[in-house]
């Protein structure tokens, strides 16, 4: 006879090490990182862990069930599969997973839930509305399964659900046990997840080859005046004081209750239900593309990933057909040494010996005609200057298990090239020991024990490498300044214009047609010869209200830049060395100046950096108002 179902519930012991259950904190408020293009509509943050960290963890069991079973062609396949429930199946689920205690014990209360680490509303707060129960549950096959006798570290399941910081993964794996959980924890908005799991049978877990546990992650909090801290246990449970896993046939039945299909120890894995999801399937797929499209690629290594949405589409990730990320996979082949040919905008390095190991290559991509010169577009939109979109030079950071650890950006200036770096599998766990626990970077310092001395310097080596060839690259990309009796000084013949008038100050420009609601005026702009024989610019612009606008004041953004003219259009913004701007403006990180501007005149000073005198350049000058302008005559 099968024991009564229940959720037991752990509360403090001071005998013991304790811990609260809201394990999903530990990735609170983590940045993902999207630089560049991947700034444009990113998945969510929810999506990106879950790709990240989910998938991480099953493709490390299965790199060590091919490793355990001498089986290095074994397919590995992770399918999400979200699916709605209503009716006598919704109402099963609910049994099935205790989810009147989960809603008792939860309650409604704003402040209690947000302490539990539970929104205000979710699938636990509309059980009686009939609205449909969704679920995602994830599935590998050709991994190990969560094996290992239920003792402690022992047990692969513990691990995976109950325990944090621990590492017993092999080297040259994506990470520990520790932290994936929490990427699985956020991707249910009840903080709820059931893990059944098949595997072989051992000698020290004899009769045992399935396991089925349930756990909710919620902070600590007081029930019928007693401390519990927020770990709740669906199980089976023993003399009413302990939960263990639920096992083999018992743990098949439990599992088809809950919509899971059956697994067998011959074909192991483990299987996770996630009770109300926080992903859309779109988001995911997403995130799996963009950060799994190297294992997806590379098509020896036998992995496959699968998204099955609400109306029961398969979608199949497909990186080659996403423009963003085609350049990305180019670079790879040519990193790969897969392709017999190079093109002229593309380059290869092998990087030379680090203590007598082989750190990796580089593949690198430009497309002079498109997205090298993405950053054309701010000429035109200075409001463009507040996003990332496309304005960086791009490497994507690569090691043996083809997740893209980091989209590297590694230089700012036009032109803008693409970048696949793989790692050498001679340093893929020094690289390893230097990642973060998000694992989206290779550290260049060391601030913990435990990592190779070498680790940190090895990661330094890298990046410099990566940053000297990609400006190296762009300088080659970059068009030779034309001969100098056909260089036209733009500034310089304003200079000279103005001085045979007999004045040093440019003349405003002559009125058009068009209503400007912010007049312009460049004051002054002058060339100076800096004593190393380079210029640098220094100009004087003014702005104000025009008789257009009835307000007295109105918000207004200012964009002052100096281009290189390279090739007869606009190239490479040069730096500016100082800015001053009038009392109560400020200026942002991208240099884009704002304030209250009103009908009297305000200047802006600049200084830029000091360039080549082979140079010529345009000082370029852009403002709008905010939303709400009122002008004459409208």
């Amino acid at each position: 006879m099968e024991d009564k179902l229940k959720w037991f519930w752990e509360q403090p012991d001071p005998n013991r090490a304790n811990a609260a259950g809201d394990v999903a904190k530990l990735f609170k408020n983590q940045p993902i990182k999207t630089p560049g293009v991947f700034s444009i509509e990113p998945p969510t943050s929810d999506a990106s862990l879950l790709a990240r960290e989910v998938v991480q963890n099953a493709w490390d069991s299965a790199r060590e069930y091919r490793e355990k079973f001498d089986d290095p062609d074994a397919e590995f396949k992770i399918t999400f599969d979200f699916q709605e429930h209503k009716g006598a199946e919704r109402q099963q689920l609910i049994d099935s997973l205790g989810l009147r205690e989960l809603s008792d014990r939860a309650g409604d209360e704003r402040v209690r839930r947000r302490r539990m680490g539970l929104g205000t509303e979710d699938a636990l707060t509309k059980l009686d509305t009939g609205a449909p129960l969704r679920t995602l549950t994830i599935s590998e096959e050709g991994t190990t399964g969560l094996e290992g006798p239920w003792r402690g570290s022992e047990s692969k399941m513990f691990l995976a659900l109950l325990s944090v910081g621990f590492t017993q993964k092999s080297d040259g794996s994506g990470g520990s046990y520790g932290y994936g959980k929490a990427a699985l924890i956020r991707g249910s908005e009840t903080r709820t997840v059931i893990a059944y799991s098949s595997f072989a049978e051992r000698k020290d877990d004899p009769g045992v080859d399935r396991r089925l546990l349930g756990v909710t992650y919620w902070g600590s909090h007081e029930q019928n005046e007693q401390n519990f801290t927020g770990f709740g246990r669906l199980g089976s449970v023993f003399a009413n004081t302990t939960v263990e896993p639920t096992v083999n046939d018992q743990a098949d039945r439990r599992a088809a209750s809950m919509g899971m299909a059956a697994r067998e120890s011959a074909s192991p894995g483990t299987t996770f239900l996630l009770l109300d999801p926080s992903v859309s399937p779109e988001d995911l797929l997403r995130a799996i593309e963009q950060n799994w499209w190297p294992a997806i690629m590379s098509r020896h290594l036998q992995f496959t990933a699968e998204v099955n949405d609400y109306d029961g589409n398969t979608l199949i990730p497909r990186p080659r057909k996403h423009p963003v990320l085609r350049p990305f996979i180019r670079a790879f082949d040519i990193a790969s040494g897969t392709q017999d040919s190079i093109g002229s905008h593309e380059r290869f390095f092998e990087f030379r010996k680090f203590e007598g190991l082989t750190p990796g290559r580089l593949g690198l991509v430009a497309d002079l005609e498109g997205w090298s010169y993405a950053d054309e577009l701010e000429a035109m939109d200075p409001s463009l200057r507040k996003t990332e979109k496309g304005h960086r030079s791009l490497v994507a950071l690569i090691r043996g298990p083809r997740m893209v650890v980091e989209y590297f950006a590694a230089a700012k200036a036009a032109p803008y090239v693409r970048g696949a770096f793989i790692a050498d599998e001679a340093v893929d766990d020094l690289l390893r020991q230097t990642e973060p626990q998000a694992h989206d970077s290779w550290q260049m310092k060391s601030e913990s024990g435990g990592v190779d001395s070498r680790s940190p310097e090895l990661a330094t080596s890298i990046i410099n490498r990566i940053k000297t060839n990609v400006r190296d690259m762009t300088k080659e990309l970059r068009p030779p300044p034309p001969p100098p009796d056909d260089v036209k000084l733009t500034v310089l013949d304003d200079l000279v214009k103005n001085l045979l008038r007999g004045s040093g100050k440019a003349r405003p420009p002559g009125p058009t047609a068009e209503k400007r609601y912010i007049s312009i005026q460049i004051v002054e702009q002058k060339l100076e010869v800096a004593s190393s024989g380079d210029l640098r610019l220094i100009a004087r612009v003014r702005f104000q209200l025009s008789e257009h606008i009835d307000d007295a004041e109105r918000e207004a953004d200012i964009a002052i830049f100096y281009r290189f003219i390279e090739d007869g259009r606009p190239g490479e913004i040069c730096g500016l060395q100082s800015v001053h701007v009038p009392p109560g403006f400020r200026t942002d990180e991208d240099g884009i100046i704002s304030g209250l501007l009103g009908h009297e005149p305000v200047d802006v000073t600049l200084t830029t950096n000091e360039y080549s005198s082979d140079w010529t350049g345009k000082l370029i000058v852009q403002a709008s108002l905010g939303k709400g302008a009122r002008a004459n005559g409208n």
